[in-house]
């Protein structure tokens, strides 16, 4: 058995090309400078136009004082300059921090501090969101084009990028990654999964997403193509199927939520076309419905610590369950108890990762990271980082993830901890004590419920989720908060967590008001959300969001309102109107002479204006 289980990690390999991203990438445009590198929108970069212009971005950096070492804002929507901004900060020699447009100000102006940042990259629009004092901000489009990158001395083992995860303190926490471990995962999915020149792969993972490394740099190394899908894209399954169909895309990565709407579209996949799960647990029924539309199914895992992947699985029996596959290139998984000793064949204990992959470590927190990165049992003078996952091999060398044995948990792709959504609660005036955990409003989909204690005169959950918003990006809002007068307890002090069951209000005064009986349409619209929300109440004053939707729900829907009500019902008006007001036509006569008036339409530039404020080329 130990035999066996020390065969799973024989994964050593050399690999004799470049050791940092941006030279994967220079190396190539050297070979293909003609071939297509970078697609976006109908708009097509050469491989040579896109090294030319992040040398460009690399000889700016470098005359604004960016010094090999140094960390670099990089504040840009799904585009193609988000692509050259991160090029050129390497080449710059610097690493790069992606800022979220989805992050609330508050948590970016946290990391722009924590990151010590001194320089931050974008577009001339999309920077003037930002006000922060002694931050110098550039326009990567203002960057003319140079032919050759500033002459530096750079290392492998000088830190890429910075990506921030959620933290149990309350504040999101930065994860240091190296080039060297960022080249070894290249290296390794090249083959498995694998890509060659000429194919063409769909990215739809914003920067502050770790998969987005392999979403850049796997096609640009190859010869690839890159097919930069938006935001708004990525979110909407009928406009994700046409941006694929109109790129003629060969393959592309995502969570699973994203494969399931873009499936509930009614995408039709392609004989040729490669499918890679990420971020989050695949379920069988995924996995089926993948394989009967695509030629390939992946499955990969690893967290952000592991530098993206740890372990790839191409999917095919599937009748015990998705697994989690084997360790990819110059990794090691080891499966441990608590006392960190391997658990025997199909026990189950924590997955520990060691190998080239691992990261640098926390940025600015070193106790975290001496607590995370620890010594590796089986490899003497090596390290292994607990990833707090919980997993078992399998006779057939297959990993299975089970879960987690602590307080964090995937939604959607994102890694949250529990404890930043709750510090971020109790610090909400009135707020004594909160809990929140995962529930399944309706089969199959994850949301968060959050239980409060409070007095009924502090409970205001609309203003509450507003004060949220503020602080956490929109997966971390809770889609239920509850309040209670207290919260159930152990004998050991601790919080009883298997007894917050179905929330029910311990006071019936705070029951909402009867309102009036709902029109036809109104029933229809109320009928929607609550098979979506798994709400019962659903009132014609109640908004979608406060129900507890969120963005990627909103499109299905509003593609289900419009269906049911026999007129276009748009995503932005789920954000701002009762379920009232969009269960009434919104175009008036009036309206139809001046559309640019309507509030469905100023809604729509507000919203253009905050969550995709590029301005295209």
């Amino acid at each position: 058995e130990r035999t066996l289980l020390d065969g799973f990690n024989l994964t050593a390999r050399t690999f004799a090309g470049p050791k940092r991203l941006e030279a994967l990438v220079a190396e190539q445009a050297l070979r293909t400078p003609a071939l297509p590198a970078v697609w976006c929108m109908g708009r097509t970069l050469s491989y040579a136009e896109l090294d030319a212009w992040a040398n460009g971005v690399a000889h700016v950096l470098q005359a604004e004082g960016v010094l090999p070492g140094d960390k670099v804002g990089l504040f840009s929507a799904r585009d193609e300059l988000s692509i050259a901004g991160v090029l050129g900060i390497l080449k710059a020699g610097a690493a790069y921090v992606p800022l979220d447009f989805a992050f609330p100000d508050e948590r970016l102006a946290y990391m722009a501090q924590d990151a010590g940042l001194r320089w931050v990259l974008g577009s001339e629009t999309s920077l003037q969101r930002l006000d922060w004092p002694g931050v110098r901000k550039l326009d990567a489009r203002a960057c003319p084009p140079q032919m050759h990158a500033p002459g530096l001395a750079l290392q492998a083992d000088d830190p890429a990028y910075v990506i921030y995860t959620s933290g149990t303190t309350g504040k999101p926490k930065g994860v240091v990654v190296a080039h060297r471990s960022a080249c070894n995962m290249i290296y390794s999915v090249q083959n498995r999964p694998g890509m060659r020149s000429g194919e063409r792969h769909a990215g739809v993972a914003m920067l502050s997403f770790d998969i987005s490394v392999m979403d850049m740099f796997l096609p640009l190394s190859v010869g690839a193509c890159l097919i930069v899908i938006s935001r708004e894209d990525s979110k909407d399954g009928s406009l994700l199927a046409f941006r694929l169909e109109q790129s003629a895309a060969t393959s592309m990565q995502a969570a699973p939520a994203v494969w399931q709407l873009l499936l509930e579209s009614g995408w039709a996949g392609g004989a040729g076309f490669r499918s890679i799960s990420a971020g989050e647990p695949m379920s069988t029924e995924l996995a089926l419905s993948l394989r009967q539309r695509c030629a390939e199914v992946w499955n990969l895992y690893g967290p952000t610590e592991a530098t993206v992947y740890a372990t790839a699985a191409r999917v095919e029996d599937v009748a015990g369950g998705v697994r989690i596959g084997l360790p990819i290139a110059n990794t090691q998984i080891h499966v441990l108890d608590e006392r960190l000793r391997p658990v025997p064949l199909g026990a189950v204990g924590e997955i520990c990762i060691g190998g080239d992959g691992l990261a640098l470590g926390y940025l600015n927190q070193p106790a975290l990271t001496a607590e995370r990165f620890v010594p590796d049992p089986e490899r003497p003078g090596h390290t292994m980082y607990r990833t707090g996952d919980l997993g078992r091999w399998h006779v057939n060398g297959g990993l299975e993830c089970l879960g987690r044995n602590d307080q964090q948990i995937k939604l959607r792709g994102w890694r949250i901890e529990l404890g930043e959504i709750e510090s971020a609660l109790r610090n909400q005036p009135g707020i004594r004590q909160a809990v929140v955990q995962p529930f399944e409003p309706t089969a199959g989909q994850q949301a968060l419920r959050a239980f409060v204690v409070c007095n009924e005169a502090d409970f205001d959950a609309p203003q509450l989720r507003i004060a949220l918003r503020r602080q956490l990006p929109e997966p971390m809002v809770p889609a239920q908060l509850v309040r209670l007068n207290e919260l159930p307890m152990l004998p050991s002090g601790k919080v009883n967590r298997a007894a917050l069951g179905e929330p029910v209000p311990m006071d019936p005064s705070i029951a909402r008001p009867a309102e009036q009986v709902l029109s036809p349409e109104e029933r229809q619209v109320a009928e929607i959300w609550g098979r979506l929300l798994g709400v019962q109440d659903v009132r014609a004053s109640d908004n979608f969001f406060d129900l507890g939707g969120h963005s990627m729900l909103a499109a299905k829907a509003a593609q289900m309102m419009t269906q049911a009500l026999n007129f276009k019902v748009d995503v932005p008006r789920l954000v701002m109107e009762s379920l009232a007001q969009i269960s009434r036509r919104p175009v008036s006569a009036m309206a139809a002479r001046n559309p640019e008036r309507t509030p469905s339409a100023r809604l729509a530039a507000w919203m253009k204006r905050w969550t995709e404020p590029e301005t295209r080329r």
